[in-house]
């Protein structure tokens, strides 16, 4: 890149005195000078894999085995043959999982351990006190720490396994857990059954009672009013008020059952019931819940991995067993809240239901009592019996189906494949080792000892060269750091837009780093009598536009007349940044002789002059060279106080520097996270030859801003412009020229 080199007292002299930053190492470089060590780290890490396999054998040999158990189909009623299968996967899945936790629950292992045939392990041994006494809680623990349960994919099919260091163990202590799972799990499903079974055997009894009753006043008033025969009663009346009372009776019913209902879900609401297992199957129906435990089967499956590659000491074991732990505690507090919000809408659901059917058979009574007046003068008394009549058989079909209700419940209740969950196959005695095998052991350990080796190789090399923060830059001789923009993300304000913040979000932290940078810039040129600056980033996307458009309104904030010039020729944008059009008369043409610079500007809101790129066919980059370009800066230094110049990035444009030599001073935007050392240095090099006064840097969104210090004081300065804050006398934040 050519540049002009006219002398200058002013440059800076420092760049030219120092090392240019380090360059990024070389990747390929660095393997081919290092192949000789590295294939003997391949070859003793082979080695050293045979070693630890068969030292494993002997100090740490791992036996594993599984119990097998099946969903079996639901059955739907008691006079189904065979059971409804559930074909859906995720149904499957989700119903696997919940017995595979439930399998696993801190109660099953309890009541599994108190077994004779778990104390009588070898694995029991490592839980007795110094007594003999079987440590019952810690032999839990370690269990639900290595147990492992989970479903096999597009089967109905789920597992229990876990692994000891003898295989004699392996059968007892799963077989053991598997048949503990399953008596307790039919002991909670025959109380389910009992307490339903309750609720209806109740409401029989009901029933009877009030059948008994009707029929002894029945009897009482037949005998009282000499009525020998309901035969003379008129037919077309009896018909009217038979159809009404069977409405009435359904309505009775329909409200009977709702309560049965409502009471129901009360009790599990407050407790006086267990929550059942289809209510947490519905439950966890919820696909958050779905996700996290699919999240949690996947960490149990990382563990069990970790575990037969390492030992249970290993920190990756260690940080797994942590995060399975975490896990399944969400899981569990996920399916707990479900469960509550879920029994909350069904007696809401219930109570709305009971509401409206009490309206409905309210307003059925009133027109039954209506209907009563009507008729009274006709049969009186008949209609009396008639709706006793009515009553009667209606509590009595209603108690013939609560009773149908019990029958079924009774029969399912003894039907052998009535049991959701059955073994498919028990726990053997492993005939081979789970770990370690050859085949991971060895490569695994040749594969360790290799990466070590790069590790060590590339440690001592510097690998990111990238400017992050301001120390960044005060590592490198660039000369004066202006200030820090920060990114809009890290803005604890929130502001919408970075090209006009100062203007439209005067009080964000953005803008007032914006008004830091401000008045160090502004000094500068005051102190040097400067009244032309040029702004420019070495690559493309470092924010200079919007940097430019702020400074801008702030000098205009401040009585001072601005003009802007979009001097990028390549990719202008400075106009339609400031709402203006790109494409209106501008540099190319006023530099062309087609305008002037008077008629060419124009004026953006917060009254910036602004003059645009120009007509695209009048942008020729060689314009930018002539001596056309001087006298345009004279001319708008003589109209204007202070003349900013948007220039393309100077790695990709040549006519940058060209530029930067005919302002007064200049500015470099530094991206962080973007922009290399090495490329910021050599163009602070190039700029020290120039004849324009280098002022400084300026570093655009350092990510890194978020945390320390800064992080603080960037808080601080929003609590304390927007009103949020409660000190009397806040604290100064620091200038965010240099963050932690």
């Amino acid at each position: 890149m050519s540049t002009p080199t006219p002398a200058s007292s002013n440059r800076p002299s420092a760049p030219r005195q120092q090392r240019a930053a380090p360059t990024r190492v070389d990747p390929v470089r660095l393997l081919r000078q290092n192949v000789r060590p590295l294939l003997i780290a391949l070859g003793g890490g082979a080695v050293l894999g045979v070693i630890v396999h068969f030292a494993s054998i002997v100090i740490y040999p791992v036996y594993s085995g599984q119990v097998l158990f099946e969903l079996k189909p639901q059955l739907e009623g008691a006079r189904e043959i065979q059971g409804r299968d559930t074909t859906v996967e995720e149904t499957v899945i989700r119903l696997a999982q919940t017995e595979a936790a439930r399998m696993t629950s801190r109660n099953v292992l309890l009541e599994a351990c108190k077994n004779p045939d778990i104390e009588s392990t070898d694995w029991s041994q490592w839980f007795l006190d110094d007594n003999g006494e079987f440590l019952l809680e810690d032999a839990v623990d370690e269990l639900e720490d290595d147990l492992a349960a989970g479903h096999r994919r597009g089967t109905q099919i789920f597992y229990l396994s876990w692994s000891a260091r003898r295989a004699i163990d392996v059968p007892v202590v799963l077989n053991t857990i598997a048949k503990t799972y399953l008596r307790l799990r039919n002991t909670a499903d025959e109380t389910k059954y009992a307490g339903t079974r309750g609720v209806f055997v109740h409401q029989r009894d009901e029933l009877d009672r009030q059948i008994s009753s009707l029929k002894t006043e029945m009897s009482a008033f037949i005998a009282k009013h000499n009525i020998p025969s309901f035969e003379e009663n008129a037919m077309q009346t009896q018909r009217g008020i038979e159809d009404l009372m069977m409405r009435v009776s359904e309505t009775t019913r329909d409200l009977t059952l709702d309560k049965a209902r409502q009471k129901i879900a009360t009790a599990k609401i407050e407790g006086a019931a267990a929550v059942s297992d289809d209510d947490r199957r519905r439950a966890e129906q919820d696909h958050v819940i779905a996700a996290l435990r699919t999240d949690a089967g996947a960490i149990a499956t990382r563990l069990a991995g970790a575990k037969r590659r390492f030992s249970a000491e290993h920190p990756e074991v260690i940080s797994l067993e942590r995060l399975n732990e975490a896990s399944a505690a969400r899981v569990v507090s996920a399916t707990e809240d479900a469960v509550k919000r879920m029994l909350q809408a069904e007696y809401k659901e219930v109570s709305d239901r009971v509401v409206g059917e009490e309206a409905l058979l309210t307003k059925q009574m009133e027109e039954l009592a209506k209907e009563r007046t009507r008729i009274e003068t006709l049969a009186m008394k008949v209609s009396e019996l008639e709706l006793a009549k009515t009553s009667v058989e209606q509590a009595q079909l209603e108690r013939a189906g609560i009773q149908q209700l019990i029958g079924e419940l009774d029969v399912i209740k003894v039907r052998e494949d009535a049991r959701r969950v059955e073994i498919v196959q028990e726990a053997l005695t492993p005939r081979e080792l789970t770990f370690p095998q050859p085949e991971i052991v060895i490569p695994g350990v040749a594969f360790l000892v290799l990466t070590a080796t790069v590790g060590v190789l590339f440690a001592r090399e510097i690998l990111d060269q990238r400017i992050r923060t301001t120390a960044d830059l005060a590592a490198l001789p660039v000369g004066r750091t202006l200030g820090v923009v920060p990114d809009l993300e890290d803005d604890p304000t929130q502001p919408e837009e970075i090209a006009s913040v100062v203007r439209l979000a005067p009080n964000s932290v953005t803008a007032e780093s914006l008004r830091q940078l401000v008045t160090t810039v502004s000094k500068s040129l005051e102190e040097g009598h400067l009244s032309s600056l040029a702004v420019f980033s070495a690559t493309p996307e470092s924010g200079t536009t919007s940097l430019i458009t702020n400074l801008a309104a702030s000098h205009t904030a401040i009585g001072k007349r601005v003009l802007v010039i979009d001097a990028n020729f390549r990719r202008p944008g400075l106009a339609s940044m400031m709402g203006l059009s790109d494409d209106a008369v501008g540099v190319g043409d006023v530099l062309s002789g087609k305008s002037n610079l008077v008629s060419a500007v124009q004026v953006a809101q917060g009254g910036v002059s602004v003059l645009s790129a120009g007509t695209p066919r009048s942008r020729v980059l060689e314009q930018l060279y002539a001596h056309h370009f001087d006298e345009l800066i004279a001319s708008a230094k003589s109209a204007y106080d202070l003349v900013i110049v948007d220039a393309a990035p100077a790695m990709v444009a040549n006519e940058t520097l060209v530029l930067a030599n005919k302002v007064d001073a200049t500015i470099v935007v530094v991206r962080s996270f973007q922009d290399q050392r090495g490329l910021v240095f050599k163009l602070v090099v190039q700029l020290a030859e120039l004849k324009s006064r280098f002022l400084g840097v300026v570093l655009n969104r350092p990510r890194t801003m978020a945390g320390g210090y800064y992080r603080k004081n960037m808080e601080t300065m929003a609590a304390y412009t927007t009103g949020a804050g409660t000190s009397a006398e806040p604290s100064v934040p620091s200038a965010p020229a240099s963050p932690a």
